[in-house]
């Protein structure tokens, strides 16, 4: 809307956020970013603890760890993975699960 870039650090950085704020000379601008940031930081917050949630809980399954390992692999490939294959029955042909694994419809 002020066609004003953000730097990266103000973006991250609550510190270096009010410093770049006092810096900017549009007061409607300073207050509106200070209203966003409030609910850039609680989703922030909520991302870290649920990721954390997530790594708990992968721990119970030894094969999300092995996944993790694969190139091009990580937490959350590795457990939508898991979450696909643990529940077969959401594909409906055998086949359609191997083209979701990547093979030509043979099972081994």
């Amino acid at each position: 809307m002020h066609g004003v870039r953000i730097p990266r650090a103000a973006i991250l950085n609550p510190e270096a956020r009010e410093t770049w704020l006092q810096q900017q000379d549009q007061a409607a601008l300073a207050s509106q970013l200070r209203l966003l940031w409030v609910g850039y930081d609680a989703t922030r917050q909520q991302v870290k603890q649920a990721k954390h949630q997530l790594v708990q809980l992968s721990k119970k399954y030894e094969i999300i760890t092995y996944w993790k390992d694969l190139p091009g692999f990580g937490l959350i490939r590795s457990v939508t993975l898991f979450a696909y294959l643990d529940t077969p029955w959401r594909f409906k042909k055998k086949t359609k699960l191997c083209r979701y694994r990547g093979t030509k419809g043979v099972m081994p």
